[in-house]
């Protein structure tokens, strides 16, 4: 019969640093989620990742993730890669909501009661002497930490609940950072996105991927950003930006698209609805409303006008240099540079010279 016991530790800072212990994630795939042929229930996505890596990223040290099934003795699965390390903790990929907090504090608890075999609700900790000698684990106690963070889902609509927790749990995190959601039901953050203090996120505004938000950002509402990088004290108005980056002090107006690698310097002004793909754009620069930029260079404080057009191609560029101005509408092909303080009239249509 088993005993069970509810921990509460102290908690303390701890220096992941010094603790000699070997990590180990098991993957087990549960058939009850009916995911397509060749897909794991482990590896499903949640909030813009794997879920057994938000598993990984909380053990104290870089873990041997190791694909088993559920009825598997941990023993035999761990053993061929056991590490001369004081401790070896055991986890399961599919409990999302564990904390490096909780998982230093039940490490500090082993160490402290010197346990051979800790046995949780969802995984282990062992003195990796003791597990070398033994075949079989004799643990009849579970000691309980924070359990709500060993909840694991065994179907979908579990995930999904689990899913919403960690969506309260990264909002929070961010509140507490000091920043400011305009409504914080209607936003979505993945796990990888960092926000600086002092940004303000409006209303049904989607951060995904390894995004960063500088300081004093303001982002729209409905925005959608993806992959990028938005700098400091930047505004951006209800626009998409996908793996790009946007520099300090810049303003991005409405219904505007920036993707595919694109970089806007400092200071820079973007109208609304400008579409701005594989382009580079200096400090300084004006971007006209309903512009449309692809394979283009434009240099420090060059104008361009309100539907101008420049296209190039990915092996010549279309080039606005230095505080030149592209007039309303005007076309620029491949190739071609506009000379520094150059001016190119409305509706002109410039071509490269063959």
């Amino acid at each position: 019969m088993s005993v069970f016991y509810e921990v509460e530790t102290k908690k303390e800072k701890v220096n992941e640093e010094e603790l000699s212990v070997a990590c180990f994630v098991l993957l087990t795939n549960n058939s009850a989620f009916n995911l397509p042929e060749g897909e794991n229930s482990y590896s499903v996505d949640l909030l813009g990742r794997p879920m057994f890596e938000f598993v990984t990223r909380v053990c104290p040290t870089r873990p041997v993730t190791i694909e088993c099934r559920e009825e598997d003795n941990p023993l035999d699965v761990i053993k061929p890669y056991l590490r001369d390390k004081e401790l070896t903790l055991v986890l399961y990929g599919d409990t999302p909501l564990l904390t490096k907090g909780n998982i230093n504090n039940i490490l500090n608890f082993v160490l402290s009661h010197e346990l051979n075999v800790c046995k949780l609700s969802r995984g282990y900790v062992f003195k990796t002497d003791y597990i070398k000698r033994v075949d079989e684990i004799f643990a009849p106690q579970t000691y309980f930490f924070a359990e709500e963070e060993f909840n694991h889902p065994t179907n979908l609509k579990e995930l999904a609940s689990i899913s919403k927790t960690l969506e309260r749990k990264i909002i929070d995190y961010h509140l507490e950072q000091g920043v400011r959601f305009v409504d914080t039901g209607s936003v979505y953050i993945e796990g990888d996105v960092s926000i600086n203090s002092g940004a303000i996120i409006g209303p049904m505004v989607s951060l995904c991927g390894e995004t960063k938000i500088g300081q004093n950002v303001k982002i729209g509402a409905f925005s959608k950003i993806n992959s990028s990088v938005i700098g400091n004290n930047s505004v951006v108005g209800s626009s998409c930006i996908t793996d790009s980056v946007v520099q300090d002090n810049c303003i991005i107006g409405e219904g505007v698209c920036i993707n595919s690698h694109s970089f806007i310097g400092d200071g820079t002004k973007i109208d609304n609805g400008a579409k701005i793909s594989e382009t580079s754009v200096s400090q300084n620069v004006s971007i006209g409303e309903d512009s449309t930029l692809k394979f283009a260079r434009i240099y420090k404080d060059a104008n361009i006008l309100p539907k101008a057009v420049l296209i190039g191609d990915n092996t010549q560029f279309a080039r606005v240099l230095k505080n030149a101005t592209v007039g309303a509408g005007a076309v620029i092909s491949a190739g071609v540079a506009i000379p520094e303080n150059g001016n190119v009239a409305p509706l002109s249509i410039m071509k490269k010279e063959n």
